[in-house]
């Protein structure tokens, strides 16, 4: 074949001279090779190039055939892709200049048909290099007034085995060689890119389009459905503000109420220490004196009234205590934490321990008699159901806030006994939490046991 081969010259026997003209011979087709690598792979940067700044399939297509006409010496060839919804090829290069040395009656640049060669690359997926079109079994000749085709060249573009599209070229000045069957496979590769990015942009515009057709008739529904959903929610809102107005005050109530009774069992307490302590002393002094002036048979019985008023002053005493300990109200809230925590290791045998930092003592009345409470129904708990053998109340400032803690070693609250609205005494506890603006959490503690911790704002 002549014209094509870059590859290196035969060197024949000879003389000196023959040897250096063999060596210019080679050096020159060496030349001529990386010239034509070099022209190359210009050409795929520059299509590269165009296919990241273009989506006109036209001006890549055209682009394509330039480089690839330019490569191969071909004067004539067409670039076309494959129709993703018809399947048809679709040539709009031949418009430019084929067209015109076309002599053929009807003339069309969408094939639906693959005859002859080119139809041949397409549907057997393979490329055709040929120098003798006419003497090729798989040619089926040119139709009438079809430029006559000398040589050919065809490579289908594909893209994961599946074809998207072909390049042709005819007529060359020189033998086709497998050089140029490479170098239009490789702009077949960058073609297929721009082919399948062609097919993604109108998959994309499709799905837009169903997209879109979809969203109009579902429009005036979703309105309709806004409407009633913003009147579902403006009367919603209107009915969360009822009931935040409505726990408010509640809440408001409840503190109301805590106070009141606070202040009820002081009254009641000091009634009960004062007037009926004091009259039961009385009476024992009375007793006394009486015992005095009775025969002695009559003083025994009196000595065992005596007792009974003791035990009743005792009880008095008690139940002044429960009502409202006058050690909270003489000094403070530390010495009544620390007289509570006495009584209960008294009570149950269980040891409970003490912890206040100092600085920790709180001047504000209503707050310790509501961390007093808290801590005394926290020690209720522990002694109805925790089964513990071991207590600890801490109280500390933490930032700008007093916090309070009991915590236990016994078989640890249940998750749903905290969350129960049974659980009457957890709920009375973070009410009174919340009433001071602070917080109550009831926790279970690592290892076993139950941590409750008040946190009120101190400062």
């Amino acid at each position: 074949m002549s014209g094509g081969g870059y590859g290196p010259s035969g060197r024949a026997s000879g003389g000196d001279g023959e040897e250096a003209t063999g060596l210019v011979g080679h050096v020159s087709a060496l030349q001529k090779a990386l010239g034509w690598e070099r022209e190359q792979n210009r050409a795929l940067a520059e299509l590269a190039r165009v296919l990241l700044v273009s989506s006109d399939m036209e001006e890549i297509s055209w682009k394509v055939l330039e480089y690839a006409r330019k490569l191969t010496s071909s004067p004539f060839g067409f670039v076309g892709y494959i129709d993703i919804e018809t399947g048809y090829l679709v040539c709009p290069t031949m418009t430019r200049d084929v067209w015109e040395q076309c002599r053929m009656p009807e003339r069309d640049y969408v094939f639906r048909e693959f005859r002859g060669l080119w139809g041949w690359v397409l549907r057997n997926r393979r490329p055709i290099l040929t120098n003798s079109p006419s003497r090729d079994p798989r040619s089926t000749g040119v139709p009438e007034g079809h430029i006559p085709i000398e040589r050919f060249l065809s490579v289908p573009a594909l893209m994961g085995g599946v074809l998207v599209g072909q390049i042709a070229l005819a007529n060359s000045e020189r033998d086709y060689v497998s050089s140029d069957l490479e170098a239009v496979s490789r702009l077949a590769d960058l073609y297929a890119v721009a082919v399948m990015r062609m097919w993604s942009e109108r998959e994309l515009d499709r799905y837009r389009n169903q997209l879109e057709e979809v969203v109009r008739k579902r429009t005036r529904d979703l309105e309709l459905a806004v409407r009633r959903l913003e009147e579902e929610v403006e009367e919603r809102k209107r009915r969360e503000e009822e009931l935040r107005e409505t726990a408010e005050r509640l809440r408001s109530l409840s503190a109301h109420l805590q106070s009141v009774r606070e202040e009820e069992r002081r009254r009641i307490a000091r009634e009960v220490h004062d007037t009926l302590g004091q009259s039961l002393t009385g009476l024992k002094i009375e007793i006394s004196l009486l015992s005095r002036k009775l025969p002695p048979d009559a003083a025994g019985r009196l000595a065992e009234l005596t007792e009974m008023v003791d035990d009743t002053i005792k009880a008095v005493r008690e139940i002044a205590t429960e009502l409202r300990p006058s050690v909270l109200d003489d000094l403070g809230l530390p010495a009544a934490l620390e007289w509570e925590a006495k009584r209960f290791e008294e009570m149950n045998e269980v040891e409970c321990t003490l912890h206040v930092e100092n600085g920790a003592d709180v001047p504000d009345k209503d707050t310790a008699v509501a961390l007093f409470r808290i801590a005394q129904e926290a020690l209720t708990n522990v002694s109805r159901h925790a089964g513990a053998r071991k207590v600890e109340v801490s109280l500390r400032r933490a930032g700008g806030e007093l916090v309070m803690s009991i915590e236990d070693d016994g078989r640890g609250a249940e998750e749903e006994d905290l969350e129960s609205p049974h659980a009457l005494g957890i709920l009375g506890m973070r009410e009174r939490a919340y009433a001071l603006g602070g917080v109550l959490t009831v926790r279970r503690r690592e290892g076993g046991g139950t941590v409750v911790e008040v946190r009120v704002p101190y400062g």
